[in-house]
């Protein structure tokens, strides 16, 4: 069986973007299992140099809103063996209607993973356009799929209120330490008081960077003693550091910007506590790569890691995600922090990520249940 996984853009393990880390990840996975197994990438610029991978890389021009499907992806498609797998990742993508309206006349299977796309909170952002949308274009990728795959529980059922044809399969987010990660050093920022740190795209509205504002100023107002790192770039960049000012907390934060590799993981270790406040997602990779540096969690049940966090007991789960819940888990997290016992929580995030979240048995689960590989 030969497994494609299209995906917009290149599949780039260097950016932030938790889809291209998430099938970059599987597809070197399968590689290593000797499946046949190649990533298409459609993206504006097809010629522009990335990593090298260990996997087939095949970029064709394509911009994601675009309804016509590029030319060469046809003939590519005419060109596979008919027990091929398409494996679509993202939702509400118009590149892969025509794609999948092609797949169908050549009786070819494919399976969805939106990675988030189909939760409420999502659809609400261009409601109107994404309602109209789905009814035209996107049941057509959801009635016709194989399978489904949903990265949590809660997409699970978020996914099934959709009625696909086939039930959702619920296959999480797994986790590799980068390479040259090893190589970093801790404690060249180490900080006496709490550090909490976010790492990830700069959506205030996504990501619920407003909500971990407020906290954070219910916290200091109070007499909390911590900081704030913010690793990573995004739309809201400009409106958080003028949010944070308006807060009277902009001295108390640190914007590190985009880091990568080593140096990236350097900031991560030396901070205390790992944070994400999302009102919604699939599964954020950035919380498996903090927890793998020993960090403990402060984290939404949106996040869809509340069951694997209560379970290694390795974190803190909100039962409200707002300003006071945020503010009272930070006191909590302080108090442990001074009496030395964050690195508890710490040793159990990286026995969670080691054991239930390694590639090898993600892959393993999605050839078993999503692809029917023996």
């Amino acid at each position: 069986m030969k497994i494609i996984h299209i995906t917009i853009g290149k599949a780039n393990p260097e950016r932030m973007n938790g889809v291209n880390k998430a099938v970059h990840n599987i597809a070197s996975q399968m590689i290593k299992n000797r499946q046949d197994v190649e990533v298409w990438g459609l993206t504006k610029t097809p010629n522009e140099i990335t990593t090298k991978r260990d996997y087939p890389l095949h970029l064709f021009e394509s911009g994601a809103r675009s309804l016509m499907a590029n030319p060469l992806v046809i003939e590519a498609i005419d060109a596979l063996p008919p027990t091929s797998v398409i494996h679509f990742h993202g939702g509400f993508v118009p590149a892969f209607y025509p794609i999948a309206r092609h797949l169908k006349k050549k009786n070819i299977a494919w399976i969805i993973s939106p990675h988030g796309s189909y939760m409420k909170e999502s659809i609400r952002r261009n409601q109107l356009l994404k309602k109209l949308y789905f009814l035209t274009h996107e049941r057509f990728l959801l009635k016709h799929a194989q399978g489904v795959h949903a990265l949590t529980d809660l997409e699970e059922r978020e996914i099934s209120s959709l009625g696909p044809k086939v039930p959702p399969v619920t296959v999480p987010n797994g986790f590799t330490q980068e390479a040259d990660a090893k190589k970093s050093t801790a404690d060249i920022f180490a900080h006496a008081k709490p550090v909490f740190c976010f790492m990830g795209r700069m959506d205030k509205i996504h990501k619920g960077l407003d909500l971990f504002f407020d906290g954070f100023a219910a916290y200091r107002q109070s007499g909390g003693q911590g900081e704030i790192w913010m690793i990573g770039d995004g739309p809201h960049m400009d409106y958080l550091r003028r949010y944070a000012d308006r807060l009277n907390i902009i001295q108390h934060i640190r914007f590190w910007g985009p880091r990568y590799g080593a140096e990236k993981i350097n900031i991560l270790r030396n901070a205390h506590v790992f944070v994400h406040t999302s009102r919604w997602e699939g599964m954020p990779t950035a919380i498996l790569e903090a927890a793998s540096c020993g960090k403990p969690l402060l984290i939404s049940k949106e996040t869809g890691m509340a069951s694997a966090v209560d379970k290694w007991k390795c974190g803190f789960v909100l039962e409200y995600n707002d300003a006071e819940s945020i503010a009272k888990a930070m006191f909590q997290c302080q108090q442990l922090q001074k009496f030395g016992r964050l690195d508890d929580m710490g040793y159990y995030a990286v026995q969670m990520v080691n054991n239930d979240f390694g590639w090898d048995k993600i892959v393993r689960t999605m050839n078993e249940t999503l692809y029917k590989v023996a």
